[in-house]
């Protein structure tokens, strides 16, 4: 029988698994398969400069693409580097697999360079970890990796690789190996979707919550047939991407404490409840019945009490309560549910006036008002634009003000661990080079990975940065300011104001070959960001924005 050695199993694991990117920082245990690569241009590697970078390119083509993003980090180094991202991609549930160049496990009982017990740092951030121990246990770990890390619910996955193993041999050629993968699973109870429909059909105040689980199993015309015919207002949640088109009739904002209260039957879908540490700890009043749907059992009831609980993929959940509602609803029912659309409807035209009035209110504040800034990109981007923010405090405004016509139009950081935003903006425009893609970044959450510009310029990925500037760490300042302590007294904030020197975030662009620009006008800020869309290569524009503004909804 012919020999295969281990550098070529891993590789051809990875071609047969489908793996297009490979977001890695190289290290010297993964030079047995990177000295391959030329052999395999099925696989392309894109070089960060931080691990942490790599890790959020994985996220974000991994959820721009719905396929498995695959990083590879060295070590320990590496992989404590990356530890911020896979935490986020955690959170997220995004499906990413790690794969970490362990050193020669021979070596591992002497404690040396670069070694560690790599799954003790990392298992409770992802859904399952090995290291393997012989190279035949090779390609079974990596499929398995890739399997769990894709079924329901997603998350992450990692294998470490012992650098030994690469130069070892085993009976070739590699098993084909085939796997149905699970792009629906878990039917839902029977008597759980009837109780559920019972309580819609009664609810005189209904409000759903539609989460990234809804986008994932592509049940968003199910929410929205289920919202049109009985009148229902659907939120999303500030602290997960868009998943309902901010622009429907139904569409009724972010969820918080008000909305909750003011419903009398709570439908969440194809998410957790609740992530944003500002709720209360019970935010949900006891007059109001909740309907958890999600694929994952662990998060029904794991904080707040729910009156029905259903395990279920979204889509097939929202299939079969679409049928048990067709027994439930009376012809009054009916027409009671004509007038709540009517509603909801003249709320949203209400809403938009407001919006419109209050984006008037601050057009020509100086510096940069936030919203200004998200109308003019609204007004500058394409209708198919694809927005990543990591701005705290800036993102309440564009969640608020910024109108997505599809879901899944606007990304964002879940898990809260600063150093996402741009290296998941490229991720994102390789999964989708046709689509505009901008990253909305605070100037402090930039400086966690500027190189990531030279990724972007060297591979040419003409994304848009838009770095609100206020030149600080506002989310962190404004709470200092309304404690009334001696930081407030003094003016003294020094620990979270970024200036003394101010960055120079122009010359730091250019400085890796991407376009930069500054602005302080508002008149000039349309024009900037329209060049930079039309740069054709990575761009910065650099906002000066106002240093107080803060949205605390």
């Amino acid at each position: 029988m012919p020999q295969i050695k281990g550098n070529q199993l891993f590789l051809d694991v990875l071609r047969q698994e489908g793996v297009r990117y490979l977001f890695g920082n190289p290290g010297a245990t993964e030079v047995p398969w990177l000295d391959l690569l030329p052999d395999y241009p099925e696989l392309q590697y894109v070089l960060a400069l931080h691990e942490d970078i790599a890790l959020a390119m994985a996220d974000g083509y991994a959820l721009a693409s719905g396929q498995v993003g695959v990083a590879t980090v060295h070590a320990t180094p590496g992989t404590a580097h990356a530890l911020g991202n896979l935490f986020n991609a955690s959170v997220s549930g995004s499906p990413v697999v790690v794969l970490v160049g362990q050193v020669h496990s021979g070596l591992l009982i002497g404690e040396p360079f670069l070694a560690s017990d790599l799954l003790q740092m990392t298992r409770q951030y992802v859904k399952w970890c090995c290291q393997v121990s012989r190279v035949e246990e090779l390609p079974l770990a990596l499929h398995r990796a890739f399997k769990v890390a894709s079924d329901p619910p997603t998350g992450p996955a990692l294998v470490a690789v012992p650098v030994e193993l690469h130069d070892q041999t085993m009976e070739g050629p590699l098993p084909a190996f085939t796997r149905h993968k699970l792009t629906r699973t878990m039917a839902p109870e029977g008597s759980a979707i009837l109780r559920a429909a019972e309580l819609l059909a009664a609810a005189e105040r209904p409000a759903l919550v539609c989460g990234p689980g809804v986008v994932r199993s592509g049940a968003v015309p199910m929410v929205t047939e289920l919202a049109e015919k009985l009148g229902i207002r659907v939120y999303g949640d500030a602290r997960f991407p868009v998943c309902f088109p901010t622009t429907h009739p139904m569409y009724a904002g972010l969820i918080g404490p008000k909305a909750i209260a003011a419903c009398d039957v709570l439908m969440v879908v194809g998410q957790k409840m609740f992530l944003d540490v500002r709720f209360p700890q019970t935010p949900v009043p006891p007059h109001v019945k909740v309907i958890h749907l999600d694929v994952d059992p662990w998060e029904i009831g794991k904080n707040y009490p729910v009156e029905v609980g259903i395990v279920s993929d979204p889509k097939l959940g929202l299939q079969a309560l679409s049928h048990a509602l067709a027994g439930e609803v009376s012809a009054s029912a009916q027409a009671r549910y004509r007038r709540r659309v009517h509603e909801i409807t003249r709320e949203g035209e209400r809403t938009r006036e407001q919006h419109q009035r209050e984006v008037r209110e601050y057009w020509d504040k100086v510096p940069i008002s936030a919203q200004r800034l998200t109308a003019e990109l609204q007004s500058a981007l394409p209708r198919d634009a694809l927005l990543v923010v990591e701005a705290s405090t800036t993102h309440a405004y564009i969640r608020r003000l910024f109108e997505c016509a599809e879901p899944d139009a606007l990304y964002r950081m879940v898990g809260g661990s600063l150093g996402w935003g741009l290296g998941a903006a490229l991720g994102v425009k390789l999964a989708r080079p046709e689509r505009e893609v901008v990253a909305v970044v605070g100037d402090g959450t930039f400086m966690y990975y500027p190189q990531a510009l030279w990724t972007g310029v060297r591979y040419n990925l003409p994304v848009l940065t838009v770095i609100c500037n206020n030149r600080c760490y506002l989310n962190d300042k404004f709470p200092m300011f309304q404690r009334q302590g001696p930081s407030s007294r003094t003016g003294d904030y020094a620990c979270v104001d970024i200036t003394g020197p101010d960055i120079d975030f122009v010359k730091l662009a250019q400085g890796v070959g991407a376009c930069g620009e500054h602005v302080e006008s508002p008149d000039n800020l349309g024009a900037a960001l329209r060049r930079g869309l039309a740069a054709g290569s990575p761009a910065v524009v650099d906002v000066s924005i106002a240093p107080w503004q803060f949205e605390g909804s």
